[in-house]
């Protein structure tokens, strides 16, 4: 490889050697010193180190040619002189050859020296650097950067790193950082070329970004940087336990292990889940202060790391070691070096004993003989699902109580092991023995035995049950030390007596224990029978150790051990026994033993005397050597009285105590031992924490496994006395097989308040034997009753009122892990403050929760000590604690305030029901306890009674009302609302405020707030209706009649039923179809359904021929009701169910056919279906009818109502055939107006019939019924008819007048006939009332009052025109009136300008009616005022008038015009080539055809020609299609004529829009109109002119007999009236209105007017007026009262001749004077220039022209001109009606562009311009309505 090489000088100089012996190279080198220079290979730079001044160091740079060809090669020697080298030369480098050249470096001093070689390789220069560099110290760090990521806050994170020294020196080094980054080691040397390893630590405290530098310092202050990151986060570990417990209060993790037996053990998973993006090291760490023994909860693993986004699973072992102890820990898992707490695991469970149980606790044998025998069974079981355990009976086989088991093992299957239990006894006397049977891991069994033995010479008392009682509770009361002949004494002495269960008992008043013989025995005494708790029964066990059994004499020794007993010395061994009586009476003792060889006691029968000593000796007689021995010997003391029933009364009956004595002997040798095989159930004993004087207890099994008995003695290693820990039996011996269940107490002498452990090493003796001895340590520990109080024990009671009681939570918790027994004293002079619970336990580390009650009786405060005595234990209250608590309590009043005083709720619909939530503020700072009650009120109810009414509010809440609520606090009481009719409710709130017995505080009631309630229900109405296409022509009255709007309404206003109410959109198929097919009859189009059935509303089509366009009638639907609600039309297909195939039977009902047809043609259609209306919308509803098939059709329909009413409906509409009469009648019952009896004028009334067919049809009243009717009612015209007879034009209706006129108070029914031609004659019921003026029924005002309402309007958008009003109510009007309305016409065009025309559908309303103008033209979005004026003339009657106005569109008109311009031209043209006469011609123009084959129809008769509305004619009938058949010649032949024809014919002129304007009044006399008007200033509103009318009476009136008739005629021939006829009338008329408009056209005759005033008097007004003479009256010819002269001119059926003023003509009645003079007399006065003779004549005659009534009234409408064209101008806006007044009057407007003025002054002269059209049918009457 080419490199430097080094040479070794002459001058011996080597490598320079380091401390360390390592040869260091002279060139530092690296992968960037080898360069390559156009294929030669060298190093770009040479470096001499380590050297030393004065020597010289010689490197060789080798080049070489790495290429494939020769190079050139040359070079420079160095510039100074400490480099040399040869001298240069050209060299040819071959390929692969090498060139050395020798640098020598040369250095004189100690500091760098630098130079360069220069060379050539061919021809191209190249540098390399020399230098010699003194000795550096460099290092490099491997990384230069450490991110440590993500770390749990107060975790440690570790990282390593090096660091090489690269320099030319060894160096030392010493890290700079700052926390949380630490390095270790942070100070270290570093040789030449080492290397060393570093630990880099992060440890964050917070939640930050850390980001720093650490800076290593190594030689001359050197600084080498290491870039450190790392982000803190707090860690994010959740703990779960496997079921996913979790305490809802303190947020614990609970691990519930259940009940455990002792020697079981249980695993539950703890689950510890790392959320966060790092790992985090966990530890598991127990409470403080817990000793690790003490708890039997084992983790797994208590320390370890979570990596992120991993879990780990660990198991927690629950074993507990004591039974019946509830264990509860609590355990921290934190993070392993912040202590950071991630949850609190609390692990529970008990250890729960083994359940075995008897059936029987005593056993009573009663009276056995001697040497007999008695036997009792016994049941012993464990209970099912529990472990195995095992039992021992605590008996000796000397005892007369035999059991035939003495132990077992019972097991958990609940199986039931019988033990016979028998009784032998030798000696007559009384046998009581408690049998304790011990159980492992359980408290023992006591089973008494009661049996007595007689003999033939003594029969002792037989003992019972009752005996047993009186003696227990004699050993209670300390009286069982004495003998029944004591007893007698003390009875005596009255000192005792007996209670009521014949046992003794001291009297209070002399007690005994003040007489000196008696004994003063202060113990307390273990009582049988017990409960069996576990203390109860261990504390009878350890009874005679702790000397609380009941014993009449006293053991010197209970055990006796003879040990060591060698046979080779002796052969027997005693030991001596002293028993003391401690009674007062002589006792006699039995020792039951039987005949044993090596234990004996004698005597074995002792009398002992009072308070006296007996000594025994018992006998030890071994046999055998090396042999253990042992005994047990019974006896039985009673008083020797006891030995006869006969003496003994029965409270002096006392029973025998059982003594027992266990002797253990052995016989063991020297050096000779039996080798023990056992077994203990546990090593080591650990009790739970107790308190101070408690005891407790643990149960030992200990096993003999060998075949050898074994002996064992329980050996403290302390002092007897000292001993805590307590064993018995303490020795015993067990037979081989068998094992001993020892029970273990542990009751410390004192109290340690260290609570330090206390252990003991209990040494088991076992075999007598040293070497055998076994060790058992026993662990327990003391705890004190410690409880946290929070606030320092100063509780604070809720403040309260008066006689109400406050509650108060203090939470306690214990500190202990035992369970804490609690009781609370206080101050019984204070009973206002109660805390419960007043005693208790609290568990281990249990928060419990207190109530302190405060009832105060009156105001103030008050503050009460009270103490808390806790203590660990059951029963015992040694060792309590006491903690002092002060309660604090004050008394306030409280009242309650609501949110609002007053709410409205709104509108509530019926059958739903509303929630409130009422509010309200208790005002006080004191708990209160309330009772909220409602009283409710009712208006616009029909029930006169409140009471009656259900109340419509309930409380929600389940206290119905009753609550409670803090100081200061506000509540919500929520409360439904469900009104039950159509009222308003007021609820108003009451509160009484109650004590805790639930009872009002005070008398009276507080009033809380007010509610109301409107209770309704979506309620709908057809307020309006309107016809287009074929009923356009129909006026709204008779729409509304043919779809019985007021029924339908009436029948939407009722109350909903509760089935309506229930659903929104809900009916039935069959439900509907029923009513349908009850009201399909042709005579009776409107059905009446049954009264179990809905209503069923009859909606009848106007009849057409077939092929007419249809029938749309258009429904204003609107809400009226405060609620959104929905509605639909629901046909029968709509409600049909779709059926199962197999359910079909394939056949259809006739009714179901037709309804089928009519719905899959849709003959009928409803737009739209069903919709939802808003509070006070509307919707338009279309309902159309095809006129396609003939006949009469019914379709059955629903109108639905959301939650309101269900209407049945039936659509009937009717199609008639060509040529076919048809009259149609929408209804056969007629109800007329009522009317008053008495009046002056009955008003005419009216009965509309309609022509449905396409023909004429004449009809004829039959009078001879009228005639009849009014026979009946004494020759008196109840009901008259004044058009009897009459012709119905087709497609039009005919408005019969009717007068009725009532005698009586009553109802009127009438059935009239009337004829029809070519048809069958109608008869129609009127049915009509008379009411007394003084006494008005309700309904008949009713009626009265909406017969003149007004409602809403209908406007379809598509319309041209609309009327800002179509119905005027003109009201009540006396005769002799005029009433005044302004409406608007609208053009709806954006584009098009409209004309319009006005029509009357009846002649006979002309002369009431006056509209102003009757046509005219309206530009686009412009509007005109119509004027129009009703003239109360004639009769009293109820007019009902209908107007149709025509609207043409202009634009639409004026291209009729000119096709009808075009076609009279080329019909000219076409006539102009051929010769025919102009009759021929004339006709051919007026019908339109110019076809030779076509001939003119005939000309219409001129009856139906009275209208312009006669033009819509019928649509040709339906033609059988022939189409199919014809051939294709046929078929062009066909179209060419049709084509020709529709060129010969004259173009149709379009059909105009129809506008129906309807007027409604009622005309009355004046004194009527009087009597009815309740407000007298509405007469000034009025102006009575009589030029109006004459006697309205005559009018009304018929000749009925020829008696009449010269009567009216010898009247009017009297009168001074000008009669004329008809044609003269019609001939003045005409030729008045000609002169006056030409008159008025005459700009000539304008001009002169002015010189007519300043002209002077003509002749002729000189000239006098002479009234004719009466006799040329009288000679006129009485004609006069013919038919044809009538007073009032019927002149042509147009409201364009109405349009002249024209009002003072029908009244022609005038006298002559007033016709001829008093124009003259107006205009002499009017002139200027009379004479004063003229002006005396003037004067004279002028009172009687002031009060002319034709004066009058053309002053009136003088007036009423002037004030409609100052509202004319004013509405074109050539002035302001509310502009401010100006004195300087500003010049005239513009004319307003829209409407010209000239063309307002011309509109009631100038005809529109189009042609007239030709004469049609006028629609029938229209009702609607209008306001003002």
């Amino acid at each position: 490889m080419p490199g430097l090489i080094r040479l070794k000088q002459s001058g011996g100089l080597a490598p320079l050697e380091t401390n360390n012996g390592v040869a260091q190279s002279l060139i530092y080198r690296d992968s960037n010193a080898r360069v390559t220079w156009e294929g030669v290979e060298t190093y770009k730079r040479c470096i001499y180190r380590n050297w030393v001044p004065g020597e010289e160091y010689t490197e060789v740079l080798t080049f070489k040619n790495l290429s494939g060809k020769n190079i050139t090669f040359t070079y420079e020697v160095p510039k100074t002189q400490y480099f040399r080298t040869v001298y240069p030369r050209r060299l040819t480098l071959s390929q692969g050859v090498t060139f050395s050249l020798p640098i020598q470096f040369s250095p004189l001093e100690k500091i760098p020296y630098v130079d360069e070689l220069v060379v050539y390789i061919n021809q191209t220069a190249r540098r390399i650097a020399l230098a010699g560099l003194l000795p550096q110290y460099r290092l490099s760090v491997e990384p230069k950067e450490i991110n440590f990521g993500y770390c749990a806050v107060q975790d440690v994170q570790t990282r390593s790193f090096k660091l090489r020294n690269t320099g030319d020196l060894e160096t030392s080094i010493e890290w700079s950082f700052n926390e949380p980054f630490i390095i270790e080691p942070r100070e270290c040397v570093i040789p030449v070329g080492g290397m060393q390893t570093f630990t880099c630590s992060f440890q964050p405290q917070w939640a930050l970004i850390y980001v720093g530098t650490a800076t290593c310092i190594y030689g001359n202050d050197s600084v080498c940087e290491l870039n450190l990151h790392g982000t803190g986060k707090f860690p994010h570990i959740v703990v779960q336990s496997a079921d996913d417990g979790c305490d809802e209060n303190t947020g614990n993790i609970l691990v519930r292990f259940g009940d455990m037996p002792m020697n079981g053990s249980l695993k539950r998973d703890l689950i510890l889940i790392n959320q966060s993006a790092f790992r985090v090291p966990f530890r598991i760490e127990s409470l403080p202060g817990v000793a690790k023994f003490d708890t039997a909860f084992r983790f797994s693993k208590t320390e370890g790391v979570v990596e992120a986004g991993k879990q780990q699973v660990i198991a927690v072992k629950f074993q507990p070691k004591a039974c019946e102890q509830i264990y509860k820990d609590y355990f921290n898992v934190t993070t392993q070096h912040g202590n950071l707490t991630a949850a609190v695991v609390e692990c529970s469970g008990k250890a729960i004993e083994n359940v075995v149980e008897i059936n029987l606790q005593k056993l009573n044998f009663g009276q056995v003989l001697t040497n007999n025998k008695s036997s009792r069974v016994i049941e012993i079981w464990n209970q099912k699902g529990a472990t195995p355990a095992r039992f021992q009976i605590d008996t000796s086989s000397d005892s007369p109580f035999q059991f035939s088991t003495q132990n077992g093992i019972l097991p958990g299957d609940g199986t039931k092991q019988t033990i016979v239990v028998t009784f032998a006894p030798v000696h007559p006397m009384g046998y009581y023995k408690v049998v304790p049977i011990l159980i492992e891991y359980q408290s023992p069994i006591l089973l008494e035995l009661v049996g007595t033995c007689h003999s033939d010479t003594g029969k002792p008392p037989v003992l019972n049950e009752r005996y047993v009682s009186n003696f227990k509770r004699h050993i209670a009361r300390h009286l069982a030390l004495y003998p029944f002949e004591m007893y007698s004494d003390y009875l005596q002495r009255g000192k005792l007596t007996l209670d009521e269960y014949g046992s003794l008992v001291e009297v209070s008043d002399s007690p005994i224990s003040n007489d000196s013989k008696a004994i003063k025995d202060e113990r307390e005494y273990l009582v049988l029978p017990l409960s069996n708790p576990l203390k109860d029964n261990y504390s009878y066990w350890f009874s005679n150790e702790d000397n609380t059994r009941f014993e009449y004499v006293t053991l010197s020794e209970p055990y006796f051990i003879f040990d060591h007993c060698l046979l080779d010395t002796q052969n027997e061994w005693q030991q001596s026994l002293t028993v003391t009586n401690i009674t007062r009476g002589k006792l006699t003792l039995v020792w039951l033993s039987t005949d044993s060889v090596n234990f004996s006691i004698s005597p074995t029968e002792a009398e002992i005397l009072p308070l006296k000593s007996t000594a025994f000796r018992i006998i030890f007689r071994p046999t055998v050597v090396d042999t253990f021995y042992t005994k047990r010997f019974e006896g039985y003391v009673s008083y020797k009285n006891q030995r006869d029933f006969t003496l003994v009364p029965d409270y002096g009956i006392a029973l025998p105590v059982q003594l027992d004595i266990n002797c253990i002997g052995d016989t063991l040798r020297t050096n000779h031992e039996i080798v023990p095989s056992y077994q203990f159930d546990r090593d080591i004993i650990i009790f739970p924490p107790i308190g101070e004087q408690a005891s407790i207890y643990q149960t030992l099994t200990l096993t003999n496994n060998g075949t050898t008995p074994l002996i064992y003695r329980f050996l403290s290693t302390v002092d007897e006395f000292v001993s805590q820990f307590t064993f018995k039996p303490s020795n015993g011996c067990i037979k081989q097989g068998d094992y001993a269940i020892i029970i273990v107490r542990y009751k410390p002498s004192r109290f340690n308040s260290n609570t330090d452990i206390q252990q003991e090493r209990i040494t088991v003796r076992l075999n007598e034997r040293e070497k055998f001895d076994k060790i058992l340590h026993v662990f327990a520990t003391q705890d004190k009753a410690r409880l946290f109080i929070p606030n320092n024990g100063n509780i604070h009671a809720l403040t309260t009122c008066v006689g109400l009681s406050s509650e108060t939570h203090i939470q306690l918790k214990s500190l202990t892990r035992s369970p804490l027994e609690f009781s609370w004293t206080l101050d019984k002079n204070i009973p206002l403050i109660r805390i419960e619970p007043s005693n208790g336990s609290f568990q281990p580390y249990e928060e419990k929760d207190f109530l302190v009650t405060y009832s105060p009786t009156e105001e103030g405060k008050i503050s009460m000590a009270a103490k808390l005595s806790c203590w660990i234990g059951d029963r015992s209250k040694q060792g309590a604690e006491a903690y002092h608590v002060t309660i604090h309590a004050s008394t306030r009043e409280g009242f309650l305030r609501p949110s609002e005083a007053h709410h409205d709720i709104g509108p509530v619909a019926l059958g739903t029901s509303t929630t409130y939530d009422l509010y309200f503020t208790n005002g006080g700072d004191c708990l209160l306890r309330y009772r909220l009650y409602v009283k409710q009120t009712v208006s616009n109810n029909s029930k006169s009674n409140d009471e009656d009414e259900e109340s419509i509010i309930e409380f929600l809440s389940d206290r119905d009302g009753q609550g409670e609520i803090d100081g200061k606090a506000k509540v919500c009481v929520p409360c439904r609302i469900h009104p039950f009719s159509r009222s308003n409710y007021q609820l108003d709130f009451y509160y009484d405020l109650l004590n805790d017995n639930n009872q009002s505080l005070s008398e009276h009631s507080h009033h809380l707030c007010t509610l109301t309630v409107h209770g309704v229900y979506p309620h709908l109405a057809f307020i309006d209706i309107l016809g287009s296409q074929q009923a356009a022509t129909l006026s709204k009255g008779l729409l509304s009649q043919a779809f019985n709007l007021t029924k339908i309404n009436a029948l939407l206003a009722k109350e909903p039923t509760a089935e309506e109410l229930t659903y929104a959109i809900n009916s039935h198929s069959e439900h509907m179809n029923d009513v349908c097919t009850k009201s399909k009859s042709k005579n009776e189009p409107s059905p009446v359904p049954s009264d179990d059935q809905p209503e069923a509303i009859v909606f009848n089509f106007n009849a057409a021929p077939i092929g007419s366009p249809s029938s749309e009638v258009h429904l204003l639907l609107e809400n009226c009701s405060d609620l959104d609600t929905t509605w639909a039309f629901l046909f029968p297909k709509d409600l049909q169910i779709e059926l199962e195939y197999w359910s079909r039977t394939g056949e259809f009902s006739e009714e179901e056919l037709n309804d089928m047809k009519l719905q899959d043609n849709k003959i009928f259609n409803i737009t739209p279906r069903k919709g939802f209306l808003k509070k006070g919308e509307n919707a338009t509803v279309t309902i159309s009818y095809k006129h396609i098939f003939a006949g009469q059709h019914t379709l059955p329909a629903i109108f639905k109502v959301g939650r309101s009413r269900k209407i049945m409906l039936n659509l009937v509409g009717i199609s008639v055939e060509p040529e076919e009469v048809y009259i149609q009648f929408y209804s056969t019952l007629h109800h007329l107006l009522p009317v008053e009896l008495g009046a002056q004028g009955a008003p005419v009334q009216q009965y509309e019939l309609y022509n449905g067919g396409t023909v004429p049809i004449h009809f004829q009243v039959d009078m001879s019924q009228l005639e009849q009717i009014s026979v009946a009612n004494y020759g008196f015209w109840v009901l008259d008819c004044l058009t009897p007879e009459g012709i119905i034009a087709p497609n039009k209706s005919f408005i019969t007048q009717w007068v009725f006129n009532p005698l009586e108070a009553r109802e009127y029914t009438f059935n009239i006939k009337i004829d029809l031609e070519n048809c069958d004659p109608a008869r129609i019921t009127f049915v009509g009332h008379g009411f007394d003026k003084r006494n008005i029924p309700l309904d008949i005002a009713k009626s009265l009052a909406t017969h003149l309402e007004t409602t809403k309007q209908l406007n379809l958008n598509e319309r041209l025109a609309s009327l800002t009003a179509d119905r005027m109510n003109f009201g009540n009007l006396p005769l002799f009136t005029k009433q005044r309305h302004i409406t608007f016409l609208k053009n709806q065009s954006n584009r098009d300008a409209i004309s319009f025309i006005w029509h009357v559908t009846n002649p006979e309303q002309v002369r009431h009616i006056r509209i102003q103008p009757v046509r005219g033209k309206i530009q686009p979005r412009q509007s005109m005022p119509i004027k129009v004026t009703f003239m109360a003339i004639e009769a009293p009657a109820f007019h009902d008038i209908d107007l149709v106005c025509e609207i043409y569109n202009e634009t639409t008109l004026e291209q009729y015009n000119q096709e009808v311009k075009k076609w009279e031209a080329g019909i000219q043209q076409r006539w102009e080539h051929l010769e025919i006469d102009d009759e021929e011609y004339e006709r051919c123009l007026r019908s339109g055809v110019i076809d030779e084959n076509e001939k003119a129809p005939p000309p219409r008769s001129r009856s139906l020609q009275g209208s312009t509305l006669e033009m819509c004619q019928t649509l040709p009938p339906v033609i059988v299609n022939y189409e199919l058949e014809e051939t294709n010649l046929d078929r062009a032949r066909r179209q060419r004529a049709l084509m020709k024809k529709q060129m010969n014919m004259r173009p149709q002129m379009p059909a105009p829009e129809l506008l129906h304007l309807a007027f409604t009044a009622r005309t009355l006399v004046y004194n009527e109109y009087v009597d009815l008007c309740s407000d007298t200033s509405q007469l000034e509103k009025f102006f009575i002119d009589t030029c109006l009318g004459g006697d309205y009476q005559n009018a009304n009136l018929k000749k009925r007999s020829k008696l009449i008739d010269e009567n009216d005629a010898s009247d009017v021939a009297s009168d001074d009236r000008l009669l004329v006829k008809n044609e003269e009338a019609d001939l003045l008329r005409t030729t008045l209105s000609d002169l006056l408009r030409n008159l008025l056209c005459d700009r000539v005759f304008a001009d002169t007017l002015p010189e007519m005033i300043a002209e002077s008097v003509p002749f002729f007004a000189q000239l006098q007026f002479t009234s004719p003479s009466k006799t040329d009256n009288e000679q006129r010819p009485a004609s006069g009262s013919s038919k044809d002269e009538i007073n009032v001119v019927e002149g042509e059926q147009s409201l364009v001749w109405s349009s002249v003023d024209q009002e003072q003509i029908p009244m022609l009645s005038k006298t002559p004077h007033s016709i001829v003079s008093q124009p003259k007399r107006l205009l002499s006065t009017s002139s200027s220039s009379l004479s004063d003779l003229e002006q005396k004549q003037t004067s004279a005659t002028s009172p009687h022209i002031s009060y002319n009534p034709n004066v009058r009234s053309l002053t009136e409408d003088i007036l009423e001109n002037t004030l409609w064209n100052i509202l004319q101008e004013a509405y074109h806006s050539e002035f302001s009606l509310t502009s401010r007044p100006r004195l300087i009057a500003l010049p005239p407007k513009r004319q307003s562009p829209v409407v010209p003025r000239v063309h307002l002054q011309q509109m009631d002269s100038n005809q529109p311009n189009f042609t007239a059209p030709p004469p049609t049918l006028p629609p029938p009457l229209i009702m609607t309505e209008a306001f003002d």
